[in-house]
């Protein structure tokens, strides 16, 4: 059985591992569980949209290094705060649907 998780249930995985100082992409994809296309795809979407920032080293390259920016960091405050109201009023609506395997 495995656990399927939404786009959007990703995305805000991803801002969270960010927010805990794991900036690498290889970070990213060891603490979410998302292969790395799909973590590059989702990454990249959140950079595009403004709520990440990419890095770049000294020569001007991007890295695969990445940062909140203050709209990541308040989506993320607003998101955690929706969850702790549904773990009291409707915790059926966390429970991500298992298939089998």
């Amino acid at each position: 059985m495995s656990m399927r998780h939404s786009k959007y249930q990703t995305s805000m995985q991803i801002l969270d591992t960010i927010s805990d100082g794991n900036t690498s992409l290889v970070e990213i994809m060891e603490t979410t569980y998302v292969n790395k296309k799909k973590t590059r795809d989702i990454v990249g979407q959140l950079v595009h949209q403004g709520f990440l920032s990419q890095g770049y080293n000294e020569r001007g390259q991007k890295t695969d290094t990445f940062d909140m920016t203050k709209k990541g960091n308040k989506t993320l405050g607003e998101f955690k705060k929706v969850a702790e109201l549904l773990k009291v009023h409707a915790p059926e609506m966390l429970i991500t649907k298992k298939e089998e395997a």
